[in-house]
């Protein structure tokens, strides 16, 4: 299974794609609990809830069991994960042809809150 989080693009903040991909990833194997996506996410409860209840109301996840908040992947979530992770790959592919020298340009411009 692929990893969404790659070496290039964890140098970078995560971002909203990046953290529903992270949330999608995690119920690949099955419901979890809020609880269970939050710890393997590395994510506050409430964030977690949050975005939980934009994916449940866009269709990417569903709630199997409202009495211990279990939720479930959809078709329509692993299609945005499948997506997701092509995108990651096309840009990874070309970070990799950067120049070293390019590269450390951009995360001093990153470091320094310009990009």
């Amino acid at each position: 299974m692929k990893q969404v989080r790659k070496n290039c693009m964890s140098v970078w903040k995560r971002g909203f794609l990046e953290i529903n991909a992270e949330i999608l990833e995690s119920l690949k194997t099955g419901p979890l609990q809020k609880t269970q996506i939050s710890s393997l996410c590395n994510m506050d409860s409430r964030a977690v809830k949050k975005y939980l209840s934009l994916m449940q109301s866009i269709g990417l996840v569903d709630l199997v069991n409202h009495d211990s908040g279990t939720f479930t992947l959809t078709n329509k979530g692993n299609s945005y994960l499948n997506h997701y992770i092509s995108l990651v790959t096309i840009i990874e592919g070309d970070m990799d042809k950067l120049d070293s020298d390019l590269f450390t340009k951009l995360m001093s411009i990153r470091s320094n809150g310009l990009l």
